[in-house]
């Protein structure tokens, strides 16, 4: 590690790369206002995940490229990841970072393909500039929900979660989030990340997302009281009993709509602004023909050089003060550089620009009839109880076969054949259910009632 820094109000980059830091020129030029400084104002952490795969003349190259920045403090050593799996990545950077330097007090992680869309200085004051009303405030933490699709993110944006789905889902996010020291240091502890990672497998395995698209807000959601109760039974991450979702007051907000949702992430602390932009397909007016089922951002947007310069200024001009898979402005750093001051300069007051935009990307009256209904729907399936909805369910189904007899729709004979052929049909699809998958079976909903005892896998 490099020498110990002095006491300043600090912004650590937190970079995630694979085998190097991809534009790596742009930030050098970018970071070039720290070299005059006697007191660094950024301190950078690198995790390079393909460090024992590539040659070690390779790896001591690019290392040495990256020691060479301004406010380089660390490569770490590697720790597991994957695709769709950073989480151990970011939980040892904020780890290193927080050891390193008690007088940082944002952390921003970035990809292997990030590259600055805002000079600096802007950045800083942005990132790091007092709250409105609250001069003395710490930075707040800045988290990217990925949104629903139809009501808040385009129809087709693949990052997005579909309105019927389960509730549960509004917790996906982007990776890409700035979180304060309190909350760096919460998705740090061990004791939480045991309870996130057991809330993670009781309520998220098989659904469509990463663990580190939910995780670290799992991890800040839960309630202290709940931390407490684990610290003192000391237990291991295979005794924890994971909580019920709705004992996260970021989930039971959640259950009846966005605004609810959102209140509970303002009440912890963290802002919606996605200030890292990543060109995912059809999540953009300028992207035609998105694609659901994509897997990751399209390298360049689909756009000609022209046009993907012009909205990386936009961006800027937006409060988005990073992006990925976008290359440098101009094809060369200097142009890069030129661009992005041009582009902001005459954007806020102080330096400071405006809050970013709380999707990737937001679209308004989008919404359709069926879009509404189906989100109405899982807002009442998560938000009332299963006894009710059962009990719910039974009486309109009774109410709604007593009028079909009563009205001659169907005569009592054919009732009855109808009545049976439905119960012997649930029946067997419920056994078979229980037979072939243990532990996504439609006993389940009891499971988690504490009905019926789970399988031990």
């Amino acid at each position: 590690p490099a020498p110990r820094l002095p006491e300043t109000n600090r912004l650590a980059l937190l970079f995630m790369l694979r085998g190097r830091l991809e534009l790596l020129e742009a930030w050098k030029l970018w970071l070039d206002p720290e070299r005059d400084k006697r007191s660094p104002r950024i301190s950078l952490y690198f995790h390079l995940a393909d460090r024992g795969l590539a040659p070690d003349a390779a790896i001591d190259g690019e290392i040495s490229a990256l020691s060479s920045l301004p406010g380089f403090r660390q490569v770490l050593p590697t720790v597991a990841t994957g695709w769709c799996e950073l989480v151990a990545a970011q939980v040892a950077l904020l780890r290193a970072a927080l050891a390193d330097d008690s007088s940082t007090q944002l952390f921003v992680f970035l990809p292997h393909d990030s590259v600055p869309f805002a000079p600096l200085g802007v950045t800083l004051a942005t990132l790091m500039g007092p709250v409105l009303g609250a001069p003395d405030a710490a930075p707040r933490t800045r988290i990217c929900p990925a949104g629903v699709r139809g009501l808040d993110v385009p129809f087709d944006c693949p990052h997005g979660i579909e309105p019927h789905w389960s509730r549960s889902l509004l917790l996906k996010h982007h990776q890409w989030m700035a979180l304060n020291r309190a909350h760096a240091s919460r998705l740090s502890d061990p004791v939480a990340l045991r309870v996130a990672v057991a809330i993670f497998q009781e309520w998220y395995l098989g659904e469509p997302l990463c663990s580190d698209e939910v995780l670290p807000l799992l991890a800040l959601a839960i309630p202290e009281a709940i931390l407490e109760t684990e610290r003192l039974r000391n237990a291991t991450s295979r005794d924890v009993e994971p909580p019920h979702l709705i004992d996260l007051p970021l989930y039971a907000g959640a259950t009846w709509g966005l605004g609810g949702f959102e209140a509970e992430l303002r009440a912890m602390g963290a802002a919606q602004e996605c200030i890292l932009y990543a060109p995912w397909p059809g999540c953009h007016m300028r992207q035609k023909g998105g694609n659901k089922r994509a897997r990751s951002p399209v390298v360049g947007g689909g756009l000609a050089p022209q046009e993907r310069d012009v909205l990386i200024g936009e961006l800027a001009r937006q409060g988005v003060l990073f992006g990925r898979k976008l290359g440098m402005a101009g094809g060369s750093a200097s142009d890069h550089m030129q661009l992005i001051v041009s582009a902001t300069e005459a954007v806020g007051g102080g330096g400071v620009l405006p809050i970013a935009p709380h999707r990737l990307l937001p679209e308004l009256d989008i919404a359709t009839t069926a879009t509404w209904l189906k989100w109405g729907l899982a807002c009442v399936e998560a938000g009332v109880p299963l006894h009710f909805q059962v009990a719910g369910a039974i009486a309109v189904a009774a109410l709604a076969g007593w009028a079909a007899v009563a009205g001659q729709g169907i005569g009592p004979k054919y009732m009855k054949l109808l009545f049976s052929v439905y119960v012997a049909v649930h029946c067997v699809v419920f056994f078979l259910s229980v037979a072939l998958f243990a532990e996504y079976s439609l006993l389940e909903p009891f499971k988690r009632l504490g009905r019926v005892a789970k399988a031990e896998m």
